[in-house]
């Protein structure tokens, strides 16, 4: 294959030679980055797949006929469908609110109306993309967390006739979790995303209350521990936890997707992943490249491009008469940061002139007072407290009691306010204020922070807290440190593990204490914040049980971060043990990049087939004039692409175009099956079943298989 040439190939070199000129390429390059370069580009680390619309469960089940006739049909009534699906989930929240004579009436009423719009919805799933969110932790988070409350609310009502109704909204919540595969109704799945949510804020109202009619011995049915008889976990307290958790991620689904929710936007043909997201580098704009690159890559270009943020290019929906697009691209989309000055920082006095890193005594001091503050708070955990529940008296701590959480918190303040200074201004308030992973742990984090400064009794002991919450805070905002601020500060991102595990660990040992221990050996005493009356039932909101399931909840969300950090110090410890040798090449630079830890890319792809439209587009639909003839062109959600959306008519059965010689080309449909050159009505009407017929089907649908192959070949989609 032909290459071109991008950098002239260099002149072979003795191996002395070779040595001092890879230094001096070595340092020009780093001198050329640090000194010269101060813009950054916040970039994918690696390409990103390419997804094959159309491998569906209807795809792999139906004959292509079938399928075909099945896509056709929900093009026609999955309107219908979703309007049944919402008069089902207000069926099914009537079926837990209601009595229980009339929700076992009620309950596979429900079930009938919604289970056919879940399943339409599940047979045109792209499987590609399912795949692809089956590596994603936040995926397999949100499915047990959506698993484990609907099992709990089966448990709760305790009739199969009640409980059948609950299945289908089970899995409709689950399509939302799933959103970023379903490219065919994701527009509606995002507006009945609303029903949803109403549904369950009433059912967690009602379960906080005891309102549902069912046996009070299953409300207060509770999970005995094996290490201690007398502790158990209440299950009524873990299905508010969970259903807490799922509304907060459907609120967060229903507000990234707000412009979905506008008449205007029904037929919307970009897809933007939710839970799908890619890593994030920052790279130099300005970069030293000598590289080769072949001819062929040159059409790739614009997906480059896209990738990077560097421009949009204008996607159009392919027509009658091209190829279908079925394989496509997922791209990222351009972010608000086009590009990041390392000079901006929170403190703009901080100087970035100088390459070389901060004086070794002045990184000791600071690296060694972070590790002494972080081990002064930890012990100031295991500290007695000062008040004891068989006695009033408070007493006062010693004077070396005081100074432990005091230095401690003194020590965590002055380290972490070197990094919040040397902070990046654009990054951090991107990460504070819409980055969805940062605010939903620190939300979780600083109730707990609260409830466990209320069980130590507000005494000295808070200030370990409060230390803690300032170690949660650098975890988690440390990708707004540029790089050129990293290597002043000899900092990597092993550093980040024995803090993650020291929160994680402390976290764990509180859980334990406040469940397995007594309140005079864990010092931690629980009050109740509010306490109500609703008929003859009691609710009761305390520190304790608030305290364990925000831990629980944090613990398992940090899981990712963990992983990632432990997965990237273990990479870093190989290729130190592996000692490779440098060339002068991005590879060495690429080398010692760092993925962002929290802030993650979105993702999203382009569906060049027919959607299906919900009850609002369907009423809007019919009191426009429908032309084969007529386009509608429309900016799209992202307002970068235009995309040209044909009516149905168009996209079904093609263009018919009078050029003989576009007739012969390769036409597909909305579906993207290969569609046959139109026949005339003669030709149509004398066609038999004597396996022409069956012929024309093998043509036009893609994996049909021709009756003159014996059935046994499948035809090449094309």
């Amino acid at each position: 294959m032909p290459r071109v040439r991008v950098a002239p190939k260099p002149r072979r070199e003795s191996a002395p030679e070779a040595t001092r000129a890879s230094r001096t390429r070595r340092g020009a390059s780093s001198s050329n980055v640090t000194d010269d370069v101060f813009l950054y580009r916040l970039e994918a680390p690696r390409s990103l797949p390419v997804i094959d619309l159309r491998r569906t469960l209807s795809h792999r089940l139906l004959h292509p006929e079938q399928n075909l006739q099945l896509l056709w049909w929900l093009k026609k009534y999955f309107a219908v469908l979703n309007l049944a699906f919402q008069l089902g989930t207000a069926l099914t929240l009537a079926v837990v609110a209601c009595p229980r004579e009339i929700g076992r009436i009620l309950g596979p009423v429900a079930a009938l109306l919604s289970v056919m719009a879940v399943v339409s919805s599940l047979l045109t799933v792209s499987l590609d993309m399912l795949a692809l969110l089956t590596r994603q932790y936040e995926f397999w988070f949100f499915s047990l967390t959506n698993l484990v409350a609907w099992v709990l609310l089966a448990f709760f009502l305790g009739d199969a006739l009640r409980i059948v109704s609950l299945i289908p909204l089970w899995l409709g919540l689950q399509l939302i979790v799933a959103l970023d595969a379903n490219f065919r109704t994701f527009v509606t799945a995002v507006r009945s995303s609303v029903i949803v949510l109403l549904a369950l804020l009433v059912i967690a109202a009602l379960a906080f209350v005891r309102a549902i009619d069912t046996d009070q011995t299953r409300l207060e049915q509770a999970i005995p521990l094996p290490a201690v008889a007398s502790v158990s976990l209440p299950l009524l307290g873990l299905f508010i936890n969970t259903l807490m958790t799922l509304i907060l991620f459907v609120l967060r689904t229903i507000y990234n997707k707000r412009k979905l929710l506008e008449m205007r936007s029904g037929g919307s043909k970009i897809v933007r992943c939710q839970l799908f997201r890619s890593q994030l580098v920052l790279r130099p704009v300005r970069y030293p490249r000598t590289a080769t690159m072949d001819v062929n890559t040159s059409s790739r270009i614009h997906v480059l491009q896209k990738q990077l943020g560097i421009s949009a290019p204008v996607m159009t929906i392919a027509s009658a008469n091209d190829t279908a697009q079925h394989h496509q691209q997922i791209t990222l989309v351009a972010l608000r940061l086009s590009a990041v000055d390392s000079r901006k920082m929170l403190l703009q006095s901080w100087s970035l002139r100088r390459s070389e890193r901060l004086p070794i005594a002045y990184l000791l001091a600071l690296y060694t007072a972070g590790a002494a503050g972080l081990a002064l708070s930890v012990a100031t955990l295991t500290l007695p407290s000062t008040s004891t529940s068989t006695s009033s008296v408070e007493t006062q701590p010693s004077d070396l009691q005081m100074a432990v959480p005091a230095t401690g918190f003194v020590l965590s303040v002055a380290f972490v306010t070197v990094f919040a200074c040397a902070s990046q201004r654009e990054i951090l308030h991107a990460l504070l204020l819409r980055n969805f992973a940062f605010l939903f742990a620190l939300l979780h984090f600083s109730l707990a922070c609260l409830c466990m400064a209320d069980m130590l009794s507000w005494d000295y002991r808070c200030w370990a807290v409060a230390a803690a919450f300032l170690w949660f805070h650098w975890v988690q905002l440390l990708d707004a440190l540029a790089p050129p601020v990293r290597r002043q500060l000899a900092f990597s991102k092993t550093f980040v593990a024995p803090v993650l595990v020291v929160l994680c660990v402390a976290m764990a040992v509180i859980v334990y204490a406040s469940v397995m221990l007594p309140t005079d050996r864990s010092g931690l005493r629980g009050r109740e914040l509010l306490r109500f009356q609703v008929g003859q039932h009691v609710a009761v909101l305390d520190t304790k049980s608030m305290l364990i399931s925000r831990l629980f909840t944090i613990l398992f969300w940090m899981q990712r971060l963990v992983w990632d950090v432990i997965c990237d110090a273990f990479s870093r410890f190989r290729r130190l043990l592996r000692r490779m040798k440098t060339i002068d090449s991005v590879e060495d630079e690429q080398a010692d990049e760092e993925e962002l830890s929290v802030m993650r890319g979105s993702l999203e792809y382009f569906c060049p087939f027919d959607t299906f439209p919900g009850v609002r587009r369907r009423l809007s639909s019919l009191r426009m004039p429908v032309s084969s003839l007529s386009s509608l062109r429309r900016t799209s959600l992202t307002g970068r692409h235009r995309v040209r959306r044909l009516d149905s008519t168009t996209l079904l059965s093609g263009l018919i175009v009078s050029d003989p010689e576009k007739r012969r080309r390769t036409r597909r449909g909305a579906f993207g099956q290969p569609m046959h050159p139109a026949p005339d009505d003669r030709e149509a009407r004398t066609r038999t079943l004597n396996g022409e017929h069956l012929d024309y089907w093998a043509e036009a649908v893609p994996g049909a298989v021709s009756p003159s192959d014996g059935w046994t070949k499948q035809a090449d989609p094309k």
